[in-house]
């Protein structure tokens, strides 16, 4: 594939990303504003130790278990919730249109023919970085929507943090949501980034001797 198709393909995302992350924005200002209900999936599992509770479905006001895929689905009307997923709308899509724009950049230098530069390694870098911070935030958003969600009301299930030592019988376990792939492409990232600045150092040596 030609650095140009590859240059048009990085275009095409970032317009993509730019219009999704808008689109799910206004859904998530608009969607209460008309009583649209804001549906979010949880994964969760049995607690250790809890008794056959979880094989049949709590009837939960505003809330239903799917056991079959280990999905809580949460209608959540109140204002913290709304507030919270457009926050994670707007750093979710801010993470991914950053990451896309800054590799379409790394590109140009690619393109260029002389890919060792001080550019193209900052890129990378900040690719990396990005790469690390977004699980931290999965980290973050899962905590934060865990105490929004154990906080609602239910008849017949009981709620936990992940994090939870105790737990009752026939409870279920809210799980974390965690990229680690991400983790360790940022990591990747990093390595090379370093590997770039060793080069563009080469590279400046090289000019000056020629």
């Amino acid at each position: 594939m030609s650095i140009r198709i590859l240059s048009f393909i990085l275009s095409c995302a970032l317009v993509v990303a730019v219009l999704l992350s808008l689109a799910a924005a206004a859904f998530a200002l608009i969607g209460p504003l008309v009583g649209q209900q804001l549906d979010t999936g949880f994964s969760v599992v049995c607690a250790e130790g809890a008794g056959p509770g979880c094989a049949t479905e709590p009837d939960m006001e505003g809330a239903r278990l799917v056991l079959d895929r280990g999905d809580l689905t949460l209608a959540a009307p109140s204002l913290a919730a709304t507030l919270l997923r457009v926050l994670d709308v707007g750093l979710t899509g801010g993470f991914w249109v950053a990451l896309i724009w800054m590799l379409r950049r790394f590109s140009r230098h690619v393109s260029q023919g002389r890919p060792f530069t001080s550019g193209a390694t900052r890129q990378l870098s900040w690719m990396g970085v990005i790469l690390l911070v977004y699980p931290v935030w999965e980290l973050i958003r899962s905590a934060l929507w865990q105490a929004i969600v154990i906080r609602q009301p239910s008849n017949g299930a009981v709620l936990v943090h992940s994090l939870a030592q105790d737990a009752p019988a026939g409870a279920l376990r809210l799980l974390p949501d965690f990229s680690p792939g991400l983790l360790l492409a940022g990591l990747v990232l990093l390595v090379i980034a370093q590997a770039f600045r060793i080069g563009v150092e080469v590279q400046r040596d090289s000019d000056e001797i020629v």
